[in-house]
Protein backbone atom coordinates (compact mmCIF):
# COMPACT_ATOMS: atom_id res chain seq x y z
CA UNK A 1 0.00 0.00 0.00
CA UNK A 2 1.40 3.40 -0.99
CA UNK A 3 1.88 6.30 1.40
CA UNK A 4 -1.01 8.17 -0.21
CA UNK A 5 -3.34 5.23 0.28
CA UNK A 6 -2.27 4.89 3.91
CA UNK A 7 -3.02 8.55 4.52
CA UNK A 8 -6.37 8.49 2.74
CA UNK A 9 -7.48 5.35 4.53
CA UNK A 10 -6.37 6.41 7.99
CA UNK A 11 -7.73 8.87 10.49
CA UNK A 12 -5.80 11.73 8.86
CA UNK A 13 -7.61 10.99 5.60
CA UNK A 14 -10.95 11.04 7.43
CA UNK A 15 -10.09 14.37 9.03
CA UNK A 16 -9.00 15.86 5.70
CA UNK A 17 -12.18 14.62 4.00
CA UNK A 18 -14.41 16.22 6.63
CA UNK A 19 -12.38 19.45 6.72
CA UNK A 20 -12.53 19.67 2.92
CA UNK A 21 -16.29 19.18 2.96
CA UNK A 22 -16.67 21.67 5.80
CA UNK A 23 -14.57 24.20 3.93
CA UNK A 24 -16.57 23.72 0.74
CA UNK A 25 -19.84 23.99 2.66
CA UNK A 26 -18.65 27.19 4.31
CA UNK A 27 -17.49 28.57 0.98
CA UNK A 28 -21.03 28.07 -0.29
CA UNK A 29 -22.35 29.95 2.75
CA UNK A 30 -19.83 32.79 2.34
CA UNK A 31 -20.50 33.12 -1.39
CA UNK A 32 -24.21 33.29 -0.63
CA UNK A 33 -23.47 36.03 1.90
CA UNK A 34 -22.07 38.14 -0.92
CA UNK A 35 -25.53 38.11 -2.47
CA UNK A 36 -27.72 37.89 0.63
CA UNK A 37 -26.11 40.93 2.27
CA UNK A 38 -27.36 42.92 -0.70
CA UNK A 39 -30.87 41.43 -0.59
CA UNK A 40 -31.57 41.74 3.15
CA UNK A 41 -31.11 44.65 5.56
CA UNK A 42 -28.48 44.33 8.34
CA UNK A 43 -31.29 44.24 10.91
CA UNK A 44 -32.60 41.01 9.35
CA UNK A 45 -29.24 39.34 9.94
CA UNK A 46 -29.25 40.60 13.51
CA UNK A 47 -32.70 39.07 14.10
CA UNK A 48 -31.61 35.81 12.47
CA UNK A 49 -28.49 35.68 14.66
CA UNK A 50 -30.66 35.92 17.79
CA UNK A 51 -33.01 33.15 16.58
CA UNK A 52 -30.16 30.85 15.54
CA UNK A 53 -28.53 31.42 18.93
CA UNK A 54 -31.71 30.29 20.71
CA UNK A 55 -31.92 27.26 18.41
CA UNK A 56 -28.35 26.23 19.22
CA UNK A 57 -28.98 26.58 22.94
CA UNK A 58 -32.02 24.27 22.75
CA UNK A 59 -30.13 21.78 20.56
CA UNK A 60 -27.30 21.68 23.12
CA UNK A 61 -29.54 19.75 25.54
CA UNK A 62 -32.34 18.77 23.14
CA UNK A 63 -31.52 15.07 23.47
CA UNK A 64 -30.11 15.29 27.01
CA UNK A 65 -26.74 14.43 25.39
CA UNK A 66 -27.65 10.78 24.87
CA UNK A 67 -26.54 11.15 21.24
CA UNK A 68 -22.93 11.45 22.47
CA UNK A 69 -23.14 7.88 23.77
CA UNK A 70 -24.18 6.38 20.42
CA UNK A 71 -20.57 5.66 19.44
CA UNK A 72 -19.70 3.87 22.70
CA UNK A 73 -21.57 0.49 22.74
CA UNK A 74 -19.77 -2.43 21.11
CA UNK A 75 -23.05 -3.85 19.75
CA UNK A 76 -25.41 -2.19 17.28
CA UNK A 77 -28.67 -2.68 19.19
CA UNK A 78 -27.82 -0.42 22.16
CA UNK A 79 -26.58 2.24 19.74
CA UNK A 80 -29.85 2.07 17.79
CA UNK A 81 -31.86 2.40 20.99
CA UNK A 82 -29.81 5.45 21.99
CA UNK A 83 -30.73 6.94 18.62
CA UNK A 84 -34.44 6.24 19.14
CA UNK A 85 -34.28 7.60 22.68
CA UNK A 86 -32.62 10.80 21.40
CA UNK A 87 -35.46 11.32 18.91
CA UNK A 88 -38.19 10.89 21.52
CA UNK A 89 -36.50 13.24 24.01
CA UNK A 90 -36.02 15.86 21.30
CA UNK A 91 -39.71 15.78 20.36
CA UNK A 92 -40.81 16.19 23.98
CA UNK A 93 -38.38 19.00 24.74
CA UNK A 94 -39.21 21.00 21.62
CA UNK A 95 -42.97 20.66 22.09
CA UNK A 96 -42.43 22.00 25.60
CA UNK A 97 -40.45 24.95 24.27
CA UNK A 98 -43.15 25.73 21.72
CA UNK A 99 -45.64 26.28 24.56
CA UNK A 100 -43.05 28.30 26.51
CA UNK A 101 -42.43 30.57 23.51
CA UNK A 102 -46.16 31.10 23.00
CA UNK A 103 -46.50 32.21 26.61
CA UNK A 104 -43.40 34.41 26.98
CA UNK A 105 -43.02 35.81 23.45
CA UNK A 106 -43.75 39.46 24.49
CA UNK A 107 -41.18 39.15 27.28
CA UNK A 108 -38.57 37.76 24.85
CA UNK A 109 -39.12 40.63 22.43
CA UNK A 110 -38.45 43.18 25.17
CA UNK A 111 -35.59 41.24 26.81
CA UNK A 112 -33.68 40.69 23.57
CA UNK A 113 -34.56 44.02 21.97
CA UNK A 114 -35.97 41.94 19.11
CA UNK A 115 -37.67 43.67 16.14
CA UNK A 116 -41.47 43.25 16.71
CA UNK A 117 -42.12 42.83 12.99
CA UNK A 118 -40.14 39.56 13.07
CA UNK A 119 -41.60 38.30 16.37
CA UNK A 120 -43.47 35.40 14.77
CA UNK A 121 -40.10 33.90 13.76
CA UNK A 122 -39.90 32.60 17.33
CA UNK A 123 -42.58 30.00 16.50
CA UNK A 124 -40.24 28.38 13.96
CA UNK A 125 -37.49 27.91 16.53
CA UNK A 126 -38.75 24.61 18.11
CA UNK A 127 -39.31 23.03 14.69
CA UNK A 128 -35.84 23.92 13.46
CA UNK A 129 -34.15 22.83 16.69
CA UNK A 130 -36.03 19.50 16.65
CA UNK A 131 -34.92 18.71 13.08
CA UNK A 132 -31.39 19.83 13.95
CA UNK A 133 -31.36 17.52 17.00
CA UNK A 134 -32.58 14.61 14.88
CA UNK A 135 -29.64 15.04 12.54
CA UNK A 136 -27.17 15.39 15.40
CA UNK A 137 -28.20 11.95 16.65
CA UNK A 138 -28.01 10.48 13.14
CA UNK A 139 -24.60 12.08 12.69
CA UNK A 140 -23.22 10.19 15.69
CA UNK A 141 -24.56 6.93 14.29
CA UNK A 142 -22.77 7.70 11.00
CA UNK A 143 -19.59 8.45 12.97
CA UNK A 144 -19.98 5.07 14.64
CA UNK A 145 -20.06 3.44 11.18
CA UNK A 146 -17.11 5.56 9.98
CA UNK A 147 -19.37 7.03 7.28
CA UNK A 148 -17.33 10.22 7.03
CA UNK A 149 -17.97 10.58 3.29
CA UNK A 150 -21.73 10.59 3.93
CA UNK A 151 -21.29 13.20 6.66
CA UNK A 152 -19.32 15.34 4.22
CA UNK A 153 -22.08 15.26 1.61
CA UNK A 154 -24.70 16.10 4.20
CA UNK A 155 -22.86 19.32 5.08
CA UNK A 156 -22.94 20.48 1.47
CA UNK A 157 -26.60 19.53 0.93
CA UNK A 158 -27.52 21.61 3.96
CA UNK A 159 -25.68 24.74 2.85
CA UNK A 160 -26.96 24.43 -0.72
CA UNK A 161 -30.61 24.17 0.32
CA UNK A 162 -30.25 26.91 2.93
CA UNK A 163 -28.63 29.40 0.57
CA UNK A 164 -30.94 28.61 -2.34
CA UNK A 165 -34.15 29.23 -0.38
CA UNK A 166 -32.74 32.39 1.22
CA UNK A 167 -31.77 33.74 -2.21
CA UNK A 168 -35.09 33.14 -3.93
CA UNK A 169 -37.10 34.52 -1.02
CA UNK A 170 -34.69 37.45 -0.81
CA UNK A 171 -35.33 38.57 -4.39
CA UNK A 172 -39.05 38.60 -3.56
CA UNK A 173 -38.34 40.93 -0.61
CA UNK A 174 -39.42 38.47 2.10
CA UNK A 175 -37.25 38.90 5.26
CA UNK A 176 -38.54 35.61 6.68
CA UNK A 177 -36.63 33.91 3.86
CA UNK A 178 -33.59 33.83 6.14
CA UNK A 179 -35.45 31.70 8.70
CA UNK A 180 -37.21 29.53 6.11
CA UNK A 181 -33.86 28.90 4.43
CA UNK A 182 -32.38 27.83 7.77
CA UNK A 183 -35.26 25.37 8.21
CA UNK A 184 -34.88 24.05 4.66
CA UNK A 185 -31.15 23.46 5.17
CA UNK A 186 -31.61 21.50 8.39
CA UNK A 187 -34.54 19.53 6.93
CA UNK A 188 -32.57 18.40 3.88
CA UNK A 189 -29.62 17.63 6.15
CA UNK A 190 -31.85 15.38 8.26
CA UNK A 191 -33.41 13.62 5.24
CA UNK A 192 -30.01 13.06 3.63
CA UNK A 193 -28.61 11.75 6.93
CA UNK A 194 -31.55 9.38 7.40
CA UNK A 195 -31.05 8.02 3.88
CA UNK A 196 -27.32 7.52 4.47
CA UNK A 197 -28.06 5.83 7.81
CA UNK A 198 -30.34 3.24 6.23
CA UNK A 199 -27.82 2.68 3.44
CA UNK A 200 -25.25 1.85 6.12
CA UNK A 201 -27.41 -0.92 7.56
CA UNK A 202 -29.56 0.75 10.20
CA UNK A 203 -32.71 -1.25 11.03
CA UNK A 204 -35.69 0.22 12.83
CA UNK A 205 -36.43 -3.25 14.27
CA UNK A 206 -33.40 -2.88 16.57
CA UNK A 207 -35.23 -0.18 18.56
CA UNK A 208 -37.54 -1.31 21.36
CA UNK A 209 -39.18 0.24 24.40
CA UNK A 210 -37.25 -2.02 26.76
CA UNK A 211 -34.01 -1.32 24.90
CA UNK A 212 -34.47 2.45 25.20
CA UNK A 213 -35.21 2.11 28.93
CA UNK A 214 -32.07 0.04 29.35
CA UNK A 215 -29.71 2.49 27.61
CA UNK A 216 -31.39 5.45 29.32
CA UNK A 217 -30.34 3.98 32.67
CA UNK A 218 -26.93 2.76 31.53
CA UNK A 219 -25.88 6.14 30.14
CA UNK A 220 -27.77 8.29 32.63
CA UNK A 221 -24.61 10.24 33.49
CA UNK A 222 -24.71 11.83 30.04
CA UNK A 223 -28.09 13.36 30.90
CA UNK A 224 -27.35 13.92 34.58
CA UNK A 225 -23.97 15.61 34.21
CA UNK A 226 -23.81 16.51 30.52
CA UNK A 227 -27.10 18.05 29.40
CA UNK A 228 -27.28 21.15 31.56
CA UNK A 229 -23.54 21.98 31.37
CA UNK A 230 -23.67 21.51 27.60
CA UNK A 231 -26.51 24.01 27.42
CA UNK A 232 -24.45 26.41 29.52
CA UNK A 233 -21.48 25.91 27.20
CA UNK A 234 -23.52 26.68 24.11
CA UNK A 235 -25.21 29.60 25.83
CA UNK A 236 -21.77 30.91 26.80
CA UNK A 237 -20.63 30.82 23.17
CA UNK A 238 -23.77 32.63 22.04
CA UNK A 239 -24.23 35.00 24.97
CA UNK A 240 -22.27 37.82 23.26
CA UNK A 241 -24.91 37.86 20.51
CA UNK A 242 -27.65 38.54 23.06
CA UNK A 243 -25.60 41.11 24.95
CA UNK A 244 -24.58 42.99 21.80
CA UNK A 245 -28.14 42.99 20.49
CA UNK A 246 -29.46 44.29 23.83
CA UNK A 247 -26.78 46.89 24.66
CA UNK A 248 -25.89 48.14 21.20
CA UNK A 249 -28.25 47.47 18.27
CA UNK A 250 -29.45 44.83 15.85
CA UNK A 251 -27.29 46.48 13.15
CA UNK A 252 -24.10 46.00 15.18
CA UNK A 253 -25.30 42.48 15.94
CA UNK A 254 -25.53 41.91 12.20
CA UNK A 255 -21.95 43.14 11.73
CA UNK A 256 -20.79 40.86 14.55
CA UNK A 257 -22.68 37.92 13.04
CA UNK A 258 -20.90 38.37 9.70
CA UNK A 259 -17.47 38.40 11.37
CA UNK A 260 -18.47 35.29 13.32
CA UNK A 261 -19.64 33.47 10.19
CA UNK A 262 -16.52 34.25 8.21
CA UNK A 263 -14.08 33.62 11.06
CA UNK A 264 -15.59 31.55 13.86
CA UNK A 265 -18.03 29.34 11.95
CA UNK A 266 -15.25 27.81 9.80
CA UNK A 267 -13.35 27.20 13.04
CA UNK A 268 -16.39 25.44 14.46
CA UNK A 269 -16.76 23.35 11.31
CA UNK A 270 -13.09 22.34 11.28
CA UNK A 271 -13.04 21.51 14.99
CA UNK A 272 -16.34 19.64 14.68
CA UNK A 273 -14.94 17.61 11.76
CA UNK A 274 -11.86 16.67 13.77
CA UNK A 275 -13.96 15.98 16.86
CA UNK A 276 -16.14 13.57 14.88
CA UNK A 277 -13.11 11.57 13.74
CA UNK A 278 -11.58 11.76 17.23
CA UNK A 279 -14.78 10.38 18.75
CA UNK A 280 -14.65 7.21 16.66
CA UNK A 281 -10.85 6.93 16.67
CA UNK A 282 -10.31 7.48 20.38
CA UNK A 283 -13.14 5.13 21.33
CA UNK A 284 -11.66 2.39 19.14
CA UNK A 285 -8.22 2.90 20.68
CA UNK A 286 -9.66 2.93 24.18
CA UNK A 287 -11.39 -0.41 23.60
CA UNK A 288 -8.06 -1.86 22.38
CA UNK A 289 -6.01 -0.24 25.16
CA UNK A 290 -3.84 1.76 22.73
CA UNK A 291 -2.17 5.16 23.38
CA UNK A 292 -3.73 8.41 22.13
CA UNK A 293 -1.53 11.35 23.15
CA UNK A 294 0.77 11.25 20.12
CA UNK A 295 -2.12 11.51 17.67
CA UNK A 296 -3.66 14.33 19.68
CA UNK A 297 -0.47 16.40 19.75
CA UNK A 298 0.21 15.80 16.07
CA UNK A 299 -3.25 17.08 15.22
CA UNK A 300 -2.71 20.08 17.50
CA UNK A 301 0.32 20.99 15.38
CA UNK A 302 -1.72 20.98 12.17
CA UNK A 303 -4.44 23.10 13.77
CA UNK A 304 -1.92 25.67 14.99
CA UNK A 305 -0.61 26.08 11.44
CA UNK A 306 -4.16 26.72 10.19
CA UNK A 307 -4.78 29.27 12.95
CA UNK A 308 -1.51 31.14 12.35
CA UNK A 309 -2.23 31.45 8.61
CA UNK A 310 -5.67 32.92 9.39
CA UNK A 311 -4.15 35.40 11.86
CA UNK A 312 -1.53 36.55 9.34
CA UNK A 313 -4.32 37.49 6.92
CA UNK A 314 -6.94 38.87 9.30
CA UNK A 315 -4.92 40.97 11.77
CA UNK A 316 -3.37 43.43 9.30
CA UNK A 317 -5.97 43.32 6.51
CA UNK A 318 -9.30 42.29 8.14
CA UNK A 319 -11.24 45.51 7.49
CA UNK A 320 -10.05 45.90 3.92
CA UNK A 321 -10.62 42.25 3.01
CA UNK A 322 -14.17 42.30 4.39
CA UNK A 323 -14.96 45.57 2.59
CA UNK A 324 -13.60 44.20 -0.68
CA UNK A 325 -15.65 41.01 -0.41
CA UNK A 326 -18.86 42.19 1.28
CA UNK A 327 -19.05 45.84 0.28
CA UNK A 328 -18.83 48.95 2.44
CA UNK A 329 -20.96 47.42 5.23
CA UNK A 330 -18.39 44.65 5.58
CA UNK A 331 -15.60 46.92 6.81
CA UNK A 332 -16.98 47.09 10.36
CA UNK A 333 -17.26 43.29 10.51
CA UNK A 334 -13.63 43.06 9.41
CA UNK A 335 -12.57 45.26 12.31
CA UNK A 336 -14.41 42.95 14.72
CA UNK A 337 -12.69 39.92 13.14
CA UNK A 338 -9.26 41.49 13.76
CA UNK A 339 -10.02 41.32 17.49
CA UNK A 340 -11.74 37.94 17.58
CA UNK A 341 -8.95 36.18 15.68
CA UNK A 342 -6.58 36.33 18.69
CA UNK A 343 -8.60 33.57 20.40
CA UNK A 344 -8.49 31.41 17.28
CA UNK A 345 -5.51 29.10 18.01
CA UNK A 346 -6.45 28.06 21.53
CA UNK A 347 -10.14 27.82 20.67
CA UNK A 348 -9.43 25.54 17.72
CA UNK A 349 -7.37 23.15 19.85
CA UNK A 350 -9.84 23.04 22.73
CA UNK A 351 -12.98 22.67 20.60
CA UNK A 352 -11.46 19.69 18.78
CA UNK A 353 -10.69 18.00 22.11
CA UNK A 354 -14.17 18.07 23.66
CA UNK A 355 -14.96 14.42 22.68
CA UNK A 356 -12.33 13.25 25.18
CA UNK A 357 -14.77 14.04 28.04
CA UNK A 358 -17.41 11.75 26.50
CA UNK A 359 -15.23 8.95 25.11
CA UNK A 360 -13.56 8.45 28.50
CA UNK A 361 -16.90 9.06 30.28
CA UNK A 362 -15.48 12.00 32.23
CA UNK A 363 -18.79 13.80 31.90
CA UNK A 364 -18.49 15.36 35.36
CA UNK A 365 -15.12 16.89 34.47
CA UNK A 366 -16.53 18.22 31.22
CA UNK A 367 -19.52 19.58 33.12
CA UNK A 368 -17.21 21.38 35.54
CA UNK A 369 -15.38 23.09 32.68
CA UNK A 370 -18.59 24.05 30.89
CA UNK A 371 -19.97 25.54 34.09
CA UNK A 372 -16.77 27.53 34.61
CA UNK A 373 -16.92 28.77 31.00
CA UNK A 374 -20.50 29.91 31.47
CA UNK A 375 -19.72 31.85 34.66
CA UNK A 376 -16.70 33.49 33.02
CA UNK A 377 -18.70 34.64 29.98
CA UNK A 378 -21.59 35.72 32.18
CA UNK A 379 -19.20 38.02 34.02
CA UNK A 380 -19.28 40.26 30.94
CA UNK A 381 -22.67 41.46 32.11
CA UNK A 382 -20.83 43.25 34.93
CA UNK A 383 -18.88 45.39 32.47
CA UNK A 384 -19.72 49.10 32.42
CA UNK A 385 -20.98 50.65 29.18
CA UNK A 386 -17.96 50.43 26.88
CA UNK A 387 -17.28 50.53 23.17
CA UNK A 388 -17.98 47.42 21.11
CA UNK A 389 -14.24 47.05 20.42
CA UNK A 390 -13.40 46.94 24.13
CA UNK A 391 -16.26 44.52 24.75
CA UNK A 392 -14.87 42.13 22.10
CA UNK A 393 -11.35 42.43 23.53
CA UNK A 394 -12.60 41.41 26.98
CA UNK A 395 -14.53 38.53 25.39
CA UNK A 396 -11.34 37.26 23.69
CA UNK A 397 -9.35 37.37 26.96
CA UNK A 398 -12.04 35.38 28.79
CA UNK A 399 -12.19 32.78 26.00
CA UNK A 400 -8.41 32.28 25.95
CA UNK A 401 -8.37 31.63 29.71
CA UNK A 402 -11.28 29.17 29.55
CA UNK A 403 -9.98 27.16 26.61
CA UNK A 404 -6.52 26.84 28.14
CA UNK A 405 -8.22 25.23 31.14
CA UNK A 406 -10.10 22.87 28.80
CA UNK A 407 -6.86 21.69 27.14
CA UNK A 408 -5.19 21.14 30.53
CA UNK A 409 -8.12 18.93 31.64
CA UNK A 410 -8.07 16.95 28.37
CA UNK A 411 -4.34 16.27 28.59
CA UNK A 412 -4.68 15.16 32.22
CA UNK A 413 -7.42 12.68 31.27
CA UNK A 414 -5.34 11.18 28.46
CA UNK A 415 -2.17 11.04 30.58
CA UNK A 416 -4.04 9.18 33.32
CA UNK A 417 -5.45 6.75 30.73
CA UNK A 418 -2.00 6.06 29.24
CA UNK A 419 -0.48 5.61 32.69
CA UNK A 420 -3.14 2.95 33.24
CA UNK A 421 -2.05 1.21 30.04
CA UNK A 422 1.54 1.04 31.26
CA UNK A 423 0.47 -0.36 34.64
CA UNK A 424 -1.69 -3.05 32.99
CA UNK A 425 1.08 -4.00 30.57
CA UNK A 426 3.62 -4.28 33.37
CA UNK A 427 1.27 -6.38 35.48
CA UNK A 428 0.74 -8.70 32.51
CA UNK A 429 4.50 -9.07 32.03
CA UNK A 430 4.55 -7.04 28.81
CA UNK A 431 7.67 -4.87 28.57
CA UNK A 432 7.04 -1.13 28.45
CA UNK A 433 7.16 0.21 24.88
Amino acid sequence: MSVLRKISSGYIGSILALISASTLAQMIAILMQLVLRRLYAPAVFGALAVCVSIIEIIVAFGTLRYENAIVLPEKEEPAANLLGLSFIISILINVFFLFVIIIIQPFLIKLLNFPPEYAWWFYLIPLISMVFSFYQAINYWLIRRKAFSAISWNKMWRRGAEGGVQFFMGITKMPVGMMIGTLAGHLLNFLSGAYQMYRKGFKYSMISKSGMKSVMKEYADFARYGAFPSMLNTFSALLPVFIINRIYSETITGYFDLSRQVLLVPVALISASIAQVFTERFNARKLKGEPIMRELLRTYGVLLIIAVVAMIVIIPFGGEVFRLVFGKNGYESGLYARILVFALPIKLLASSSIPVFYVFEKVKTGGFWQGFYFIAILSMLLLPKISIEKFLAFYVIVEIMCFILCIVLVIRIIKKYEEGIVIRNNSDGIPKA
